[in-house]
């Protein structure tokens, strides 16, 4: 998951033309879009030639915690920008994060008024797709709803976003590395403790346990029915990458997997060895006996001082400020693989959909066009009132503003990331992580097979089914619940895996990428 919040990432050009290429071998109809990159322009006039003579109010949905300041910012957005230039009144809503597996499809199934919809590869992209849930963009719907858009984005960002030869929502216009994982902890409790700096797996062990048995009034790490963020650092200290966040390989010193190992994630060593340290963790105090009942994350227990550690993309630099500003005690930042690749997640990891429950699809598309392209609007979702959430320092570069805390800048709208938004200045940024964020550059990577789609139209029964058991068992295996019967219940897991169909989709898996490989591995 989304997840979410970022470090802009820079796409290489040859990358980009293969896996354009790779993309296009599942696309069906051709698939045309700009060139992007910066100087992106925005022409409000180009609406001018549509009937909006009707007001009308868009629904958007988000995934996420709310801002505290999203009403004034929305109610701006709505004066200055949607309703004089698209008589529309835009209102949004927020699933949390908690409430992702049970809300986010009845919402799409329209049970709610509904018509713009965050999406992603982890958040049900393909599956709502496959469901109809989405309405198609098609090549004529993009140019006449979403002509800026389309004008703007780079074609390899539409490929990204097929899903049987179809496109069903508009992706961020960069290429970001997400997916990455850091570690803040309280580096207060650590020096009073003499441990080293956690560098590693096992340095960061020593802290979090020595936190669950010394610190009695604070969880080492504030598990809320989930540890998948420690799962994706897990992965990095591991070299485990995966495709499709379901087939792994060992993607030690950036190498491409061969079609032949990949292989689904929950049959692997790396699960199970995964599923026995969280076992352990559960069992050392290192989170809560009550922990797939606690509906409090991880990000505000840490804030509010009940926390030791939080793990996530960049936005741990956030955290652990808030955390300092509360007098809770000293952030400590840290990249427990520095020397690991730092893997781009391409442009489709953060997306928005028209839901095909939409009574209005063609406002709506016309909002998402305006939101993604028209620069001053986009600055205003992304960061709030100029002044107060921000400040422009006039050179292209941005800093907080006195309220900043009430609106983070990007702390919802990372499907609406612009090439041209402004650069965090990074004023009061400790020298650390200045130094964590220096040494990612130099080590991003994308691999060929992210621009390999699965066409698993064929086994649609067999993949509901292992969903299901993914959904009844990982949380458990993660909050390490299971206990003394963790590795009967891994080998019940499995075997229940394998009766759904595992080793069919397996099969079909590696033939259909091996396909992909002979066509344009050497392109």
């Amino acid at each position: 998951m989304k997840g979410p919040y970022k470090i802009a990432g820079i796409v290489l050009a040859i990358m980009m033309i293969v896996l354009c290429l790779a993309a296009c071998s599942k696309q069906g109809p051709a698939v045309s879009g700009g060139s992007g990159g910066s100087g992106f322009t925005s022409s409000d006039s180009v609406y001018a030639s549509y009937d909006l003579s009707q007001p009308l109010t868009i629904y958007l949905y988000m995934v996420g915690g709310t801002p505290n300041d999203i009403d004034e910012v929305m109610a701006k957005a709505n004066e200055e920008y949607f309703k004089p230039i698209l008589n529309t009144t835009v209102e949004i809503a927020f699933i949390s994060w908690g409430d992702i597996s049970t809300k986010y499809a009845l919402v799409l199934a329209g049970g709610e008024d509904v018509d713009l919809v965050f999406t992603a590869p982890w958040n049900y992209y393909e599956q709502e797709s496959n469901k109809g849930s989405f309405l198609e963009l098609t090549e004529d719907f993009r140019a006449k709803w979403l002509p800026q858009t389309q004008k703007d984005m780079p074609l390899v960002a539409w490929l990204q976003m097929l899903t049987k030869g179809k496109i069903y929502a508009a992706s961020q216009m960069v290429s970001q590395s997400d997916g990455y994982k850091f570690v803040v902890i309280r580096d207060d409790l650590r020096t009073k403790y003499g441990l080293p700096e956690p560098t590693d797996w096992d340095s960061l062990e020593n802290y979090l346990f020595t936190v669950a048995a010394r610190e009695p009034s604070i969880q080492a790490y504030a598990a809320a029915a989930s540890t998948a963020e420690v799962f994706a650092v897990y992965n990095q200290y591991r070299d485990v990458q995966t495709a499709d966040y379901t087939f792994a390989w060992d993607g030690k010193g950036r190498r491409e997997p061969a079609a032949d190992e990949l292989t689904y994630y929950y049959l692997t060593d790396y699960y199970r060895d995964y599923a026995l340290e969280m076992k352990e963790w559960f069992e050392k105090g290192v989170w809560s006996k009550n922990v797939m009942n606690n509906t409090v994350t991880a990000q505000d227990s840490f804030i509010q001082g009940k926390g030791g550690s939080v793990f996530w993309n960049t936005s741990v630099f956030e955290i652990g400020r808030s955390m300092e500003k509360n007098g809770v005690g000293a952030a400590g930042w840290y990249d427990l693989t520095a020397d690991k690749p730092v893997r781009l997640a391409g442009y489709s990891n953060n997306a928005f959909g028209v839901a095909s429950a939409s009574k209005n699809p063609e406002r709506a598309a016309l909002v998402l066009d305006l939101m993604k392209t028209n620069l001053k609007l986009n600055t205003l979702l992304q960061g709030g009132v100029e002044g107060k959430h921000y400040l422009d320092l006039g050179d292209g570069t941005r800093d907080k503003g006195p309220s900043a805390e009430d609106y983070p800048w990007n702390g919802w709208a990372w499907a609406l990331n612009h090439p041209d938004a402004l650069k965090d200045a990074a004023k009061d940024s400790p020298q650390r992580w200045k130094d964590i964020q220096a040494n990612i550059d130099g080590r991003t990577w994308e691999p060929l097979i992210d621009g390999f789609r699965f066409d698993s139209s064929s086994l649609t029964n067999e993949w509901a089914v292992i969903s299901a058991l993914v959904e009844e068992y990982s949380a458990s295996f993660g909050c390490g619940v299971f206990g003394g019967d963790t590795l009967n219940k891994i080998e019940e897991f499995q075997g229940k895996l394998r009766a759904a169909g595992i080793d069919k989709i397996t099969q079909e898996y590696r033939r259909q990428y091996a396909d992909f490989v002979a066509k344009y591995g050497g392109k």
